[in-house]
C-alpha cells in the first residue's frame, strides 16, 4: 500500500465524481472498506491500512486469489504483443488456444465457443443464439426463455428480465417480453409446502405448466443455474435437472446452463451439471475464468446447434462485443487454468467442501438464528431467520444488514448478506489457515448477533 494514500482526500474525490454499482450512493463513502487499494491471495487492504480476508472472493471470481504473480506475469506479456481486438475481430492466438482448451474439458458434444466480457453479455449470448437457431430452422414463433424467480443472470436488459431479483428490475420496466419465470427449486421455502423426499420435483413439473400454457411452439429455451449462487446457495435437488432435459428434448426447447459462479471448479469439478446427470445445449462462463484479473466470458454450444449457423449471410450471427475475447484477458485465463492445474485445485476445493459441509450442519445445530444451512462444494448459504417455526427473514430487520458487516470486520472478514442468506465463496486456493479464521471468526459473528437480536 502507498504510504502516501489520502485516504480522505480519496473519498472526496469519490464522494464528487465517481457513480457506484449495485444501489450504492455517495455515503457509502463515509463506510470503512468502501475503497480497497490491494488486494493479495484472499485477503484485501483498503485506503486505511485495514487488511481483511474476502469471504466471497471477488462476487465468486476467484479461483487462484487476488494478484495471483502467473496471471500477472501472462497479462504483461500478453500485452507487449497484442493487447486489443484489431480492426475486423481476426483471430487472436490466445483465444484459439484457450477455446481449444474449455473444449477439451468438456463431453465430446461441445465444439464452439463465443467470447464475451461478462456473465451478463455471455446470457444475453446465449438466448439470442437460442432465439436465432430456431428461426433459422424455421420456427422464428420460438422466442421465450423460460427462467426461475430468484435466479440473477445479468444487468443487460434481456439478462435482466431473464433475472429473478425484482428489486433490480422495476427502475428499468417495461423489460423486454419473452422472459417467463417459474419458482425455483427451493426446498427449504417451498411455495407448495411440499417435502423434498416426496415432492415428485413439483418445481420440475411447474416447467412442464409453463411450457403449455406458453404454447411449446413459443418457447425457445430454458436457463437456469445448476446451483443457485448469488441468489442464495440453492442446489437442485436429485432428478430436477434430469426432468428439465426431458421436458427440453420433448419440446424441442434448448437448454442453457448458467455456470458463472459454479463453473471452473468452484464444486470441486470443472462444471456442475454432469453432477446432475445431463448435458445442457449451452454453458455459460465467466467470473472464474481469469480468476476475476480481467473481463472474459464464453457461451460453450453443441456442435450440432453451431453447425447451423454456417453458410448462408442470414445464418451466420450478427452478434459480438468490441472487447469479448481480447488477447490480454484470454492469457490471463490460459494462465489461470495452468494455475488451476499446478495447484491440483479441485481435489483440494472437494476437501474444503467437505470440511464447510460440516461446520454449516454445526452451524445449524447450534445457532437458532441458521434456520437453513446449504453447501454446494466451496459454496455456503446460511439462510439468517428470526424464529425457525415461521423463518422471518432477518435480512430485512433494521440494522441487521449493518451488523452483519461490521462484526465480519472486527473478525477480519469482508462477510455478504445477500437477501437473508449469509454467503460464503471464498478464493479456491484459500489456506487451510485462512479457512479456520473465516468459520472461527462466522461462527463468532453468527453468536454476536443472536446476542444483539435475540428471538
Amino acid at each position: 500500500m502507498d504510504e502516501m494514500l489520502d485516504s480522505k482526500a480519496l473519498r472526496d474525490a469519490a464522494r464528487k465524481s465517481l457513480w457506484l454499482n449495485f444501489g450504492k450512493d455517495a455515503s457509502y463513502f463515509d463506510q470503512p472498506g468502501a475503497i480497497i487499494v490491494a488486494g493479495e491471495g484472499s485477503s484485501l487492504t483498503d485506503d486505511r491500512g485495514f487488511t481483511v480476508l474476502d469471504t466471497l472472493g471477488g462476487q465468486a471470481s476467484s479461483t487462484v486469489g487476488y494478484s495471483n504473480p502467473r496471471i500477472v506475469k501472462a497479462i504483461a506479456e500478453q500485452a507487449g504483443r497484442l493487447a486489443l481486438n484489431p480492426s475486423g475481430w481476426p483471430a487472436n492466438v490466445p483465444a484459439i488456444r484457450l477455446a481449444e482448451r474449455l473444449i477439451d474439458t468438456l463431453p465430446p458434444a461441445f465444439g464452439k465457443v463465443f467470447f464475451g466480457n461478462s456473465g451478463s453479455d455471455a446470457n444475453e449470448t446465449a438466448i439470442k443464439i437460442a432465439r436465432q437457431y430456431h428461426r433459422i430452422r424455421g420456427e422464428a414463433g420460438r422466442f421465450k426463455t423460460i427462467v426461475r424467480r430468484g435466479g440473477y443472470h445479468g444487468s443487460t436488459f434481456a439478462s435482466g428480465a431473464a433475472s429473478g431479483y425484482t428489486h433490480r428490475r422495476r427502475a428499468f420496466e417495461p423489460l423486454p417480453p419473452g422472459f417467463i419465470h417459474i419458482e425455483p427449486p427451493y426446498c427449504y421455502r417451498c411455495p407448495w409446502g411440499l417435502q423434498a423426499d416426496s415432492c415428485g420435483i413439483a418445481c420440475a413439473e411447474e416447467f412442464r405448466r409453463a411450457i403449455e400454457f406458453e404454447d411449446p411452439a413459443s418457447v425457445a429455451c430454458y436457463l437456469g443455474e445448476p446451483t443457485i449462487g448469488g441468489g442464495g446457495v440453492i442446489p437442485a435437488p436429485d432428478g430436477y435437472f434430469k426432468r428439465i432435459r426431458e421436458l427440453c428434448d420433448r419440446h424441442g426447447i434448448l437448454l442453457i446452463v448458467d455456470e458463472v459462479i459454479t463453473g471452473l471448479g468452484r464444486t470441486g469439478e470443472w462444471f456442475d451439471f454432469p453432477a446432475h446427470g445431463i448435458v445442457p445445449d449451452m454453458i455459460v462462463l465467466a467470473k472464474g475464468l481469469t480468476s476475476g484479473h480481467a473481463p472474459l466470458s464464453a457461451v460453450i454450444v453443441r456442435s450440432e446447434i453451431a453447425e447451423v449457423f454456417a453458410g448462408a449471410p442470414d445464418r451466420v450471427i450478427q452478434h459480438g462485443f468490441t472487447s469479448g475475447g481480447n488477447p490480454l484477458s484470454c492469457a490471463a485465463a490460459l494462465a489461470n487454468l495452468d494455475e488451476m492445474a499446478d495447484q491440483a485445485l479441485l481435489p483440494k476445493v472437494k476437501a474444503k467442501a467437505e470440511r464447510c459441509a460440516a461446520w454449516a450442519r454445526e452451524m445449524h445445530e447450534r445457532h437458532h438464528l441458521v434456520g437453513d444451512a446449504r453447501v454446494r462444494g466451496f459454496m455456503v448459504g446460511l439462510e439468517l431467520v428470526r424464529a425457525r417455526e415461521d423463518k422471518e427473514p432477518m435480512g430485512s430487520v433494521p440494522g441487521f444488514r449493518d451488523a452483519v458487516t461490521r462484526l465480519g470486520r472486527e473478525q477480519g472478514l469482508l462477510l455478504f448478506l445477500v437477501g437473508t442468506t449469509l454467503l460464503l465463496m471464498p478464493p479456491l486456493s484459500m489456506s487451510d489457515a485462512e479457512l479456520d479464521q473465516v468459520l472461527r471468526g462466522t461462527e463468532r459473528v453468527l453468536a454476536d448477533l443472536e446476542a444483539l437480536f435475540p428471538a
